[in-house]
């Protein structure tokens, strides 16, 4: 995922990654879609309905009363669609998921509701939610090969952070849905990670990751930016250098599982003197950590 266009260029032509613009091709998956369980044949209509209201009405900030229209109209959203429960049930045979702009025209019905639709207006003008029938397959294809997801021209930090977490919750979806590979199959990495971390959906997706093959590589400026959650489901950490003396040593604890600032203070030194492309790694290979150099793509052959 990325939001700045460090790695859909050079990046991505070097290594020869597709590059998906989410702002000219809209998203590869329907976010309304149900998951599957591979284990009853179910779907859970509840489960995504309350998941998209709360990352909604997170990242675009909506009161209590907001956010129950919103819930109201995807709940009616799903039952015009065809689906007679929320509950737990088998998909229903012919039933596509509805639209998010069949959401939006059903808050157009409600009263006072001209606030949470101008909340609503970016996302919905940008028409990044597909409405074509077999989207589905789309993203299945797309997780195939390596590939970028630019997010750069997305309009807003708002709109590219539902974007972003909307990437995830469906990349969950697709993933349990297949048998457990007990393999690495994929990699997610997840640059800016504090616009996903803190989104409480997707926790199962750090949680489970492994067991459905997936690795997760994410990048943020800081580690209180990531909820413990998150940091507990971390096997490797790498630092790299940083110039704020009060991070530095919040990392050196993190390296060394000290406290006093005397057994902190070279390790502390170490980091706020590193060069560009070194860094230090702490894993169960290396206890209770080692330092490193990059080896940058740019140089390789």
């Amino acid at each position: 995922l990325d939001y700045k266009d460090d790695y859909a260029t050079d990046y991505a032509e070097q290594l020869g990654f597709a590059v998906y613009d989410v702002a000219t091709s809209s998203l590869p998956f329907n976010p309304l879609s149900l998951p599957l369980d591979r284990h009853t044949g179910n779907i859970n209509p509840m489960t995504q309905l309350s998941a998209l209201c709360n990352m909604i009405g997170r990242v675009l900030g909506l009161g209590v009363q907001q956010k129950n229209k919103l819930r109201t109209a995807l709940r009616d959203a799903y039952y015009a669609a065809g689906y007679e429960s929320l509950k737990p049930h088998l998909p229903p045979e012919g039933v596509c998921p509805p639209a998010f702009r069949d959401v939006c025209s059903l808050l157009e019905q409600m009263d006072k509701t001209e606030t949470l639709l101008g909340r609503l207006a970016e996302v919905r003008d940008l028409e990044i939610f597909p409405m074509e029938a077999g989207i589905e397959e789309r993203f299945a294809k797309l997780l195939a090969k390596p590939c970028v997801m630019r997010l750069s021209q997305l309009p807003s930090d708002e709109t590219k952070t539902l974007v972003a977490q909307f990437v995830a919750l469906a990349l969950y979806g697709e993933l349990i849905k297949r048998e457990h590979p007990h393999k690495l199959k994929h990699m997610l990495v997840i640059d800016e990670a504090w616009r996903l971390a803190k989104a409480k959906e997707l926790e199962p997706l750090y949680r489970e990751g492994r067991a459905l093959g997936l690795g997760m590589l994410l990048a943020t400026q800081g580690l209180d930016e990531l909820p413990s959650a998150v940091q507990q489901n971390m096997a490797t950490k790498i630092f790299l250098r940083v110039t704020d003396a009060d991070q530095a040593q919040q990392m050196a604890k993190k390296l060394t599982g000290k406290r006093r600032s005397a057994a902190l203070e070279p390790v502390v030194e170490k980091i706020l003197n590193m060069q560009t492309f070194e860094g230090f790694i702490s894993s169960d290979d290396y206890k209770p950590y080692a330092e490193f150099c990059v080896w940058p793509f740019h140089e390789r052959d």
